[in-house]
């Protein structure tokens, strides 16, 4: 989901953005390939993503931020991103890369 909706996000794509259609055809082709792996939800992911959503105030990205942390958390995958947002969920899985990484 998270790559799909940077894929087709002009701010971050620019004008290299796709159309969904396109979009689907990127993830298609990653997904054939031998080092890639699409994970169901573990069990749990509920319980976590409403632990952190229940307390704080809805925003962008709120929901998917939340969600990604619940799902690195109970997956026991660690979560890989440049968005430092995420550094908030001290507790999860999580590894904000940098300018250094």
């Amino acid at each position: 989901m998270g790559l799909l909706r940077l894929l087709t996000n002009h701010q971050v794509m620019g004008k290299d953005a796709l159309a969904a259609e396109g979009a689907w055809r990127v993830l298609d082709r990653i997904a054939k390939e031998s080092n890639i792996f699409f994970a169901s939800e573990p069990p749990g992911l509920d319980h976590i993503w409403k632990t952190l959503t229940t307390s704080k105030q809805a925003g962008a990205n709120f929901w998917t931020d939340a969600y990604l942390a619940a799902f690195a958390w109970t997956s026991g995958y660690t979560l890989v991103t440049f968005d430092r947002s995420f550094a908030k969920y001290r507790n999860a899985p999580v590894r904000v890369l940098g300018a250094d990484s």
